[in-house]
């Protein structure tokens, strides 16, 4: 192969301006050249969306779309190999270079298995995010359930409330998981759980606000260190208005908290219970309303209260007069039993 005779820092250079389709075929025309070279490249996250009638897999910037269907105004461009695969491809958004789509009767299967080829191809390539959305059927979620999930740093649930198969896959992430941000929007709950690995002093609490802030009602955290700042941000954004809709924040294994240093300088007073008093029927959060945390105001008039219960290292905040509808307030229970 010619393309072995450049030196190894010109050679590294060339295959990192390939198109990812050629970069991957042509690492199956060398053993060679796959072990000692591409192997060296990251070519970008590798991420997997899936609702009913599609299964979608990006690395870096290209994308390939299983398809159930497809429509008339998407332009056939023959017939395409990457990997293990050969099918007849559409062009997604008039850029043969950046998105394929085919038409394939299992739109999922040949989507995870090009993640697992990407990866042996690629092993410098992280698998990001998996995005399942929609009501899935029961073939599907078995199908899921011999996926690795917890390969992804990032997997975000989207499902109609009444879907306890999803719900059910969803809560298994949240329990293992350092992070949960779970929202409730237009009769869809949308959960999306992170994990750290070895970078927990680079925790934010905007890591953990959905893809509109205003649809986070609740945000879980464990086992993470999570440094003063981080905490005041929380505070600062929520005092903007910016999350209308939080309802609550807990986070376990918390230790060295310092409440006069977190709240310094936001509008804080002690518990009243006077004040409180119309929340009180509120009984979800009835522990709460007994432990008489401090509370804090923002600019739009909401009240919200912060506990830190130093014995068992568990912070909470909780928004008493949050924006949102009654039947996000119910999930309150069913959040508790992922504590």
């Amino acid at each position: 192969m010619k393309l072995l005779k450049f030196p190894w820092l010109v050679l590294i250079k060339i295959l990192k301006f390939m198109k990812i389709p050629d970069l991957i075929n042509i690492s199956l025309t060398s053993r060679r050249l796959r072990e000692q070279y591409t192997n060296e490249i990251n070519p970008g996250q590798i991420e997997i969306e899936i609702c009913n009638y599609s299964a979608d897999i990006w690395i870096g910037e290209f994308e390939i779309k299983f398809s159930s269907f497809t429509t008339d105004d998407i332009a056939p461009i023959g017939v395409r190999t990457i990997g293990p695969f050969t099918f007849n491809v559409f062009c997604l958004f008039g850029d043969e270079n950046k998105s394929w789509e085919t038409v394939v009767e299992d739109i999922y299967t040949p989507c995870w298995t090009l993640a697992q080829y990407y990866m042996t191809i690629f092993p410098k390539a992280e698998l990001g995010l998996f995005c399942c959305q929609d009501e899935l059927n029961e073939r599907t979620l078995q199908l899921l359930s011999s996926w690795d999930l917890d390969l992804f740093k990032e997997k975000l649930f989207k499902f109609p409330v009444e879907s306890e198969n999803n719900k059910n896959l969803a809560n298994q992430y949240c329990k293992k998981n350092h992070m949960s941000a779970i929202g409730y929007h237009w009769d869809k709950i949308n959960i999306g759980t992170k994990n750290y690995g070895e970078v927990e002093s680079k925790f934010r609490f905007s890591d953990c606000w959905l893809s509109d802030k205003y649809w986070t009602n609740y945000v879980l955290v464990s086992g993470l260190k999570i440094g003063i700042e981080a905490w005041r941000d929380l505070i600062k954004t929520w005092t903007r208005g910016k999350l209308n809709e939080l309802v609550f924040v807990r986070a376990s294994v918390v230790t060295g908290l310092n409440m006069l240093e977190v709240t310094e300088g936001f509008l804080t007073h002690i518990w009243n219970d006077e004040e409180m008093a119309k929340f009180e029927e509120r009984t979800h959060f009835s522990a709460y309303f007994e432990q008489k945390g401090t509370i804090i105001h923002n600019n739009f008039g909401r009240k919200a209260s912060l506990h830190f219960d130093q014995e068992n290292s568990i912070f909470t905040m909780v928004v008493w007069n949050t924006r949102v509808f009654k039947k996000c307030l119910f999930l309150f229970p069913e959040i508790q039993a992922l504590f």
